[in-house]
């Protein structure tokens, strides 16, 4: 069960909900879209404790929005389908490394018109946002170019997250933020 959620590709590039419809294992359908570029995800509905082995995933069967096809809609459109990715086993980690932060929006109130003075508003927890893990490729070549996912978590109510047991070698952390 979850949600299926139409994005709506800017001209700046920026994504915009167009649509969304609840799946509950099966097809999703979206009603009435107008003409323009989109890309889909599939967001695996999420209660109070993430327990779900499922990952958000986007169209091309992607895992984070940054690979995500992109689908120019000039037509009536059927039979796409998303292949969900599962959580990639962590179980047996033993590693004595670890990541560990809490996630926050700040919102910033500029002050009077014209000035430079800006001020922190307010700083909001932000709960059941997706935390992506991912380990470089291990190859002949210095730099770290290719990573695979590794973990991944939702934050909890308090906006924390968590990787422990981690094992040595180069990572890179991404969030997946609801309504962003």
């Amino acid at each position: 069960e979850g949600t299926a959620i139409l994005l709506g590709i800017t001209s700046f590039g920026s994504y915009d909900t167009a649509a969304t419809d609840k799946v509950i294992d099966g097809p999703f359908s979206f009603q009435q879209v107008i003409v323009g570029d989109y890309t889909i995800v599939v967001r695996p509905e999420v209660n109070d404790v993430p327990d779900t082995t499922i990952l958000p995933t986007y169209l091309g069967n992607q895992p984070f929005w940054e690979d995500a096809f992109t689908l120019p809609l000039r037509q009536d459109t059927s039979g796409l389908e998303i292949q969900m990715f599962s959580f990639p086993d962590t179980s047996a980690l033993d590693g004595e490394g670890g990541v560990f932060g809490a996630l926050f929006l700040e919102t910033v109130d500029s002050g009077e018109v014209g000035s430079r003075v800006e001020r922190l508003e307010a700083k909001r927890k932000l709960a059941k946002a997706g935390v992506a893990l991912s380990r470089a490729r291990l190859s002949m070549r210095i730099q770290a170019d290719t990573f695979d996912l590794f973990a991944y978590t939702y934050t909890n109510e308090e906006g924390e997250y968590r990787f422990e047991g981690l094992p040595d070698g180069v990572f890179r952390i991404r969030f997946e933020v609801p309504g962003f």
